[in-house]
């Protein structure tokens, strides 16, 4: 297109040739207007294989929650939240923790450069030693429990519903594939797509330290906030008082890995006083 300008711009004023050269620009534009628009409805944001990609929405909601994998799961769970444009979204199937959610960024990591809709296979030995460094036959069965889970929930928009894992193939021998439906990039988009390292999050113990990480992550700046408040977002289920205590814990989890400066305090209104480090 730009070359076409060029030449457009350097041939006489008002001939012919010059009209079909910004005729000529005007299909490009178009063109390249096209092949935008199918990126966005089909792809997710690209993103390196060292990244994990997710939404502000997700890192700032109770969707993957904090509670203690020593707690029963509950089989069903319905919950909303608001989305960056005041879309209400709500939540139906099993319930979901942190370990659940790396497991959904990392399947969207393996899809990043396939079209959502479409079948991707992937070693599930392979993605068990990524996350958790060994595989085994319970490794295995962990793995494939959660991406059922994750097949089972359902996301309800406005105008239409969404699983975070459509089809699921498991076979005994080879490679195991899932697909992602079409409109789950519509959970992902250009306002509130956050990047995450792949090595940093796995270096963070699963619960409340990772879940601050993703929040972190999804803020422009960290300005006080209320303890109560983060316990909400975060789906915990335990008191205040023991809230407080695992957050005191995972500050400091978060101030050893550089995430937040070691400044931070908790005022006389529960009030969490903090600020990221980079």
């Amino acid at each position: 297109m730009d070359y076409v300008a060029t030449e457009a711009r350097q041939a006489k004023n008002c001939s012919i040739e010059k009209k079909e050269l910004w005729d000529q620009i005007t299909l490009i534009r178009s063109d390249v207007e096209h092949h935008e628009a199918i990126l966005a409805e089909n792809f997710l944001h690209l993103h390196s294989s060292s990244q994990l990609v997710g939404s502000r929405d997700i890192f700032s909601s109770p969707i993957f929650n904090i509670r203690n994998h020593k707690s029963p799961r509950e089989k069903r769970v319905e919950l909303s939240f608001t989305l960056t444009d005041a879309t209400v979204v709500k939540y139906e199937g099993p319930e979901l923790r942190q370990d659940d959610g790396l497991v959904f960024m990392a399947l969207l990591n393996i899809t990043r450069d396939v079209k959502v809709g479409k079948t991707v296979g992937f070693s599930a030995q392979n993605l068990c030693d990524s996350l958790w460094g060994y595989y085994d036959g319970a490794a295995r069965n962990r793995l494939k429990a959660m991406i059922c889970r994750l097949q089972e929930a359902l996301l309800q928009f406005p105008t239409f519903r969404v699983q975070l894992v459509q089809r699921f193939d498991f076979p005994n021998r080879g490679l195991w594939s899932v697909v992602l439906d079409d409109d789950i990039v519509s959970l992902i988009t250009k306002k509130t797509v956050v990047w995450l390292d792949f090595e940093e999050r796995l270096s963070l113990p699963s619960g409340i330290s990772s879940w601050l990480y993703g929040y972190i992550r999804s803020q422009t700046r960290l300005i006080p906030t209320k303890i109560d408040r983060l316990r909400r977002l975060s789906g915990s289920e335990g008191a205040q008082d023991g809230f407080r205590e695992s957050l005191k814990g995972a500050m400091g989890v978060l101030v050893g890995a550089l995430l937040v400066d070691a400044g931070w305090h908790i005022d006389k209104h529960d009030m969490l006083h903090w600020q990221k480090k980079y």
